[in-house]
């Protein structure tokens, strides 16, 4: 993603993190919902071996055309 061209080692955030019950933090998905059409929106599995291992899924999807798609308008 974007923010993360400044930097050689990507850590994802911890997840699903320790403030979730366990039966919660068990079931627990990260599932990246993304348009390429997005200048934020990536998938992020590809990112490093550390995204890979807690994200679920990278699922694109399409939000519509210009405008709709292109955020951050």
């Amino acid at each position: 993603p974007l923010f993360t061209f400044a930097y050689e080692d990507v850590q994802p955030i911890d997840f699903p993190g320790e403030a979730l019950a366990p039966a919660v933090a068990d079931v627990a998905r990260w599932v990246n919902y993304y348009d390429r059409d997005d200048v934020l929106g990536y998938p992020l599995r590809p990112v490093s071996s550390s995204y890979a291992a807690v994200v679920d899924a990278d699922v694109e999807v399409n939000v519509g055309g210009f405008p709709a798609s292109a955020t951050p308008l």
